[in-house]
This record gives C-alpha cells, sequence and structure tokens, in this order.
C-alpha cells in the first residue's frame, strides 16, 4: 500500500517487484541523479555513488534509537523494556543495525580512503549547518564530469537550503520527514524528537557513559 511508502507503487502481485512512482522517475530523468538514504554499513553499501556519512556521539545516538525503537510497534521491530536493557544491548551491539563502533569504523574508514565519503559530525551541523551544506555541495561537484557538474549554488541558494534543513524547520513540516515505513505505537509520536546536543546526560549514569568510554577507547584509541 502507498501509506508503507508513497514513493513506490506495490503491485498486489506478489510476484512482480515494487518500482518507483512515475513522477519520481521523470525527476530522476530530468535532473540525471537520485538520493537514497541509508542505515547500511560500509561494507554493504554499493560502490559507486556518493556518500555523505553522518555520524553522532555515540551517547546521543544511542538514546536518540531508545526512544525510536520504544516507541515504534512491536510488531514492527520495536523495543521492549527499559533503558538499562536497551543500553546492555546497544553497547554489545545488539540492537538494530550491529554495532555502532564497527559502523563508525567502516564508515570512518571509508572516508579517510577517499572513497567518495564525506564524514559531517550531527555536532558540527547543529553548530554551524550552513558551513555544512557548503561542504556537502563541494562534495557532490568533486570528480563530476563537466555534464554532470553543472552551476556551483549561490550564496543565496546556500543560505536558502541551510534555512530549509535546520532541526525547527524539520519539526515545523514534521509530516514530511516522517517515516511511512515505520508503524508506531501512538499515531501522533513525533519522529524529529529534540534534536540536542549531549542529550544523554538526561538518560545516561555516570557507569553507562564510562563504559561507553572504554568501548570507544578500545575501538577508536585514546583519541578516538
Amino acid at each position: 500500500p502507498d501509506e508503507i511508502d508513497p514513493h513506490w507503487t506495490h503491485p498486489d502481485d506478489e510476484a512482480s517487484s515494487s518500482s518507483l512512482i512515475p513522477s519520481i522517475c521523470a525527476k530522476h530523468e530530468t535532473y540525471g541523479r537520485r538520493c537514497f538514504n541509508t542505515h547500511l554499513p560500509w561494507e554493504l553499501a554499493p560502490r559507486g555513488a556518493k556518500y555523505v556519512y553522518v555520524y553522532r556521539d555515540g551517547r546521543d545516538a544511542a538514546v536518540s534509537f531508545y526512544h525510536h525503537l520504544r516507541n515504534q510497534s512491536v510488531d514492527d521491530g520495536g523495543f521492549e523494556g527499559g533503558w538499562d536493557r536497551f543500553f546492555e544491548r546497544w553497547i554489545d551491539g545488539q540492537i538494530a543495525f550491529g554495532s555502532w563502533f564497527e559502523h563508525v569504523l567502516g564508515w570512518g574508514a571509508a572516508a579517510g580512503e577517499g572513497a567518495d565519503v564525506l564524514a559531517v559530525g550531527y555536532e558540527e551541523m547543529v553548530r554551524d549547518l550552513r558551513s555544512v551544506v557548503e561542504k556537502i555541495a563541494d562534495h557532490v561537484l568533486l570528480n563530476a564530469s563537466p555534464a554532470d557538474r553543472g552551476p556551483r549554488l549561490t550564496e543565496a541558494q546556500l543560505d536558502a537550503i541551510a534555512a530549509k534543513c535546520g532541526f525547527d524547520a524539520m519539526k515545523a513540516d514534521v509530516d514530511r520527514f516522517q517515516p511511512r515505513s515505520v508503524r508506531w505505537r501512538d499515531p501522533e509520536y513525533c519522529f524529529i524528537r529534540k534534536g540536542v546536543v549531549g542529550d544523554h546526560r538526561t538518560t545516561m549514569t555516570a557507569a553507562q557513559s564510562a563504559a561507553f568510554e572504554a568501548k570507544a577507547a578500545e575501538a577508536f584509541g585514546p583519541k578516538g
């Protein structure tokens, strides 16, 4: 059904594969490019594309993911249990998408090797979104063929993009960003929740934070 994802057709015949709806296909033909988001680890990501990898303080990422899964319907993969149980499983890589540490290591290595991966910190986006928008624009143009390159964005265009991509703007237009493929326990749950840097302090205990720091030092080294 279209309620799952309005960008795809969903044939009644299970033997038939889904396809992008005509209006989306037309845009791809017009622009010559397409954009998707994914949670895949680098090892499973298709090659030949350009990626913007957004990483976040793992402690904040864990708390955010907890609220997401706690509000997701259980029969749709939601989590049952309290924060302490979630943290134990998360830090051991037993929650959806596996180990956060391995995920960051894989994509970080790809970005360091110049594999068309731009790594961007969430905290940097909160602090100076306009600069990040410009970085992404430069990344998209890097190594592009003359036919695909197109003109550089103007300062006014960069400003307009940043204004529409800020957290407050997304929250004000939540219906546009609310996942269609997720079933929530409460239909009124807002996917765009808080977006606060350091929000883990409201949930994570000192012992849990220390456990995270020890795991991070083991994975990334003392300066990780």
